[in-house]
């Protein structure tokens, strides 16, 4: 007889998505167990119950990250892939959708406004020039408004419409060692999310 299969849920504060995406799954596959993970420390040798675990939030809690990561290691499948945290920021994200044919506003990843305590401006950073030019910068994502947002942000943190140039100063002078991204300001009217589950690998 086949182990129903256990997955876990791995969420901030998407109330609305995790009970639609539960009954829709359940309704699916009925024999299939759903849960949120619990986690309260892990060691090497912490047992894994999970056949898979749906990830929605780690990129925002270090340690979410760091057991994902275990876990799949050790045979969980994990959506999505802890691995490619490295490339999970806005920018990279709007990048690959242009060279796969999607639209994507307009874009400028911006340096750092501080940096860490160890790091010398004037011995770590000869690759940056300084002054920024900040009117042809947001010139060239269309004008303003336009958006300034952290390129690691969710749910609406570190998000800025900006409508002028010492709007778009003060926010900048803000945002301490936060990586942000200056972007076109996109007016609509209707708002979706998609979540994507695929597709499948062939060999």
């Amino acid at each position: 007889m086949t182990t129903p299969a256990r997955i876990g849920l791995l969420v901030g504060n998407e109330w609305s998505f995790s009970p639609a995406f539960t009954e829709s799954l359940l309704a699916r596959a009925p024999h299939t167990s759903l849960e949120l993970v619990r986690l309260a420390g892990t060691a090497l040798d912490t047992p894994l119950p999970y056949h898979l675990i749906l990830d929605r939030f780690s990129p925002q809690v270090p340690y979410y990250r760091a057991y994902l990561k275990a876990a799949a290691l050790q045979g969980v499948i994990v959506v999505n892939d802890p691995f490619l945290s490295s490339a999970d920021d806005k920018f990279f994200g709007a990048l690959v959708a242009r060279q796969h044919g999607i639209a994507a506003p307009r874009s400028v990843i911006l340096p750092n406004h501080s940096y860490a305590p160890e790091i010398v401006h004037r011995d770590s950073l000869s690759n940056l020039a300084y002054p920024l030019d900040w009117q042809a910068l947001a010139e060239s994502v269309g004008g303003f408004p336009c958006v300034l947002k952290d390129i690691h942000g969710g749910n609406w943190h570190n998000f800025f419409i900006v409508r002028n140039l010492d709007e778009l100063l003060w926010r900048y002078d803000d945002s301490g060692t936060l990586t942000m991204m200056l972007q076109e300001y996109i007016r609509w009217e209707d708002y979706a999310r998609c979540y994507v589950l695929g597709p499948k690998q062939r060999t």
